[in-house]
């Protein structure tokens, strides 16, 4: 029994085996990383946006003599600590543009 073990071990389990089911497994986990690493970028250029057009509402309205307590707020808190999650520079790997966006939202939230 132990020889028919080692034998099914020896042609069912080869390095090239292995090495090939790593090679596999690392680059499914590249693909991922990259696909998340495109959506987590999609949704800070979203949020860079939304910030700048709500900055460029609060600059005409400002003009307007509206003071910036007087206007509702376009975000509620749990949306800016929802936006703050999504773009924190911890799970942007330090990007300035995340590390931006996190010090415009903490603006927000004040």
């Amino acid at each position: 029994m132990g020889v028919r073990l080692k034998s099914t071990i020896k042609s069912g389990f080869s390095g090239a085996h292995w090495k090939s089911k790593h090679e596999n497994l690392k680059r499914a986990a590249i693909e991922m990383i990259a696909e998340r690493d495109e959506k987590y970028d999609s949704m800070l250029t979203f949020c860079a946006q939304r910030i700048q057009a709500l900055e460029r509402q609060l600059v005409i309205a400002q003009r307007k003599g509206y003071s910036s307590s007087s206007q509702p707020a376009q975000f509620t808190q749990d949306e800016l600590r929802s936006l703050l999650q999504l773009v924190h520079p911890d799970k942007h790997g330090g990007k300035n543009s995340a590390v931006v966006m996190t010090q415009k939202i903490n603006k927000l939230r004040k």
